[in-house]
């Protein structure tokens, strides 16, 4: 099923669920405070949603995966003066040997440059894959005369076996303070469930890929997505499958004196009765104790669209002394009163300085075309509030279906994205919590 045609029943689902509520919702809304939308800029770009990043000016930065027939961009949208936001397209894929559909976020490096990877294209082929391509990773870096100029810093070989450096890299990268770059990609490997792995910059210029672990589609998981990093260099990710259950991990994996690396499984979701933790996690972030919170899209004790499916969860794990990891569950989406919450959260927690958590969900909330919202811990636990919910007019000026990570600047404002509503293409949003 496509996921347009998969959104499109969940929403129909919903909907049932709003009508036998209604009276319920319009009580619950009006007791809540919800903040105010801006739009910032109407893309026009097809697959513009997605995660951003702010520099320290407070501009914008994100990726367009494009469409068949557009390869995709990246983007900025800038600040002005005078308080408005120009957008401007800093480099265009052509589809070949310098990649094809960025559909991960970027990073910054201390310098200003840009690092990101695509899932497809580049210069070698991908037999055993379902793409042709294998990906890239690229390099966006500022010119003097206020231009971009795109550099392929890797790109991905596929096949199988124990030389295999994967294929199709679906997630964004994070740094360490030498300028390596580590990331995933989505298959290859041993058994083609994924991979992650390191680039080394070297002094020649060129970069230097090495695997640090290939997933088996077991127990340690299958398709990985995405990593962080603490401040002992420890890399921490999820799969969306496998595990003992299937219903997907998330792991560590710890550097080791002599150069490798260690795997340890620290939580394999539908663990508990009905997959009431949560079912295929879509993000994770790491606080300053190096506890991890992240979504689930699936899973949770309410059910959504089918008997074996919930709405998602928002879960925490917390580091033990013994080096074990306790598992809380934070949230159960579709829990309040005709999904005012929101449904199927997708991409990563954002966390604030004072702890609170920020996040988006793909439908739900009053108008059943997603939420923002945010999780506070209270004396009597955990608690959600919406802020916002989209669509507040049809045809959707506000956006509508927000995914991605929202990101934070040091003024409290939340920056995010939607991949359709405003004039067709999606928008460029900011909420003031």
């Amino acid at each position: 099923m496509s996921s347009t045609s998969l959104l499109a029943r969940k929403k129909l689902v919903l909907l049932v669920g709003r009508t036998l509520g209604i009276m319920t919702l319009l009580f619950v809304a009006s007791a809540w405070a919800q903040s105010t939308e801006k739009v910032i800029f109407d893309l026009g770009t097809p697959g513009a949603g997605g995660s951003l990043i702010v520099d320290r000016q407070g501009n914008l930065f994100g990726t367009a995966s494009g469409d068949p027939g557009q390869p995709g961009t990246i983007y900025e949208v800038k600040l002005s003066a005078n308080g408005t936001w120009r957008h401007y397209v800093l480099y265009r894929f052509l589809g070949g040997n310098d990649g094809k559909h960025p559909n991960a976020g970027l990073i910054f490096d201390n310098t200003g440059n840009l690092y990101g990877t695509t899932q497809v294209g580049g210069a070698n082929a991908c037999p055993y894959s379902s793409t042709s391509t294998c990906g890239t990773v690229f390099e966006l870096s500022p010119t003097p005369s206020g231009g971009w100029t795109e550099t392929q810093l890797y790109n991905f070989v596929g096949g199988g076996g124990n030389n295999t450096d994967g294929e199709n890299p679906n997630g964004g990268l994070v740094a360490d303070a030498a300028g390596n770059l580590y990331g995933t990609t989505a298959s290859g490997g041993n058994y083609y469930h994924g991979t992650i792995f390191r680039l080394t910059p070297e002094s020649n210029g060129t970069w230097t890929e090495s695997v640090l672990y290939r997933f088996s589609g077991g127990v340690d998981g299958a398709g990985p997505s995405g990593l962080v990093r603490d401040s002992k260099g420890s890399l921490y990710g999820f799969t969306r499958g496998g595990g003992v259950t299937q219903g997907g991990t998330i792991f560590e994996l710890s550097p080791n004196p002599d150069g490798t690396w260690t795997y340890q499984l620290l939580y394999t979701f539908c663990s508990r009765t009905n997959c009431s933790d949560g079912d295929e996690p879509t993000g994770i972030a790491l606080d300053s104790q190096r506890n991890l919170y992240g979504f689930t899209n699936y899973g949770g004790s309410v059910p959504c669209f089918d008997a074996d499916s919930g709405c998602g969860t928002l879960f925490k794990l917390v580091r033990g002394t013994s080096g074990s990891w306790v598992f809380h569950l934070l949230h159960t989406f579709c829990k309040l009163s005709a999904c005012l919450d929101g449904a199927f959260p997708y991409g990563s927690p954002t966390q604030a300085p004072d702890g609170t958590l920020y996040g988006l969900a793909i439908v739900g909330g009053t108008n059943n075309q997603g939420t923002l919202f945010k999780v506070v811990h209270s004396p009597s636990g955990w608690v959600l509030a919406t802020l916002y919910s989209f669509c507040s007019s049809f045809p959707c000026p506000d956006g509508q279906d927000p995914t991605g990570t929202l990101a934070l600047d040091s003024a409290g404002h939340l920056y995010g994205t939607t991949p359709v509503g405003g004039k067709g293409d999606g928008v460029v949003f900011q909420v003031t919590p």
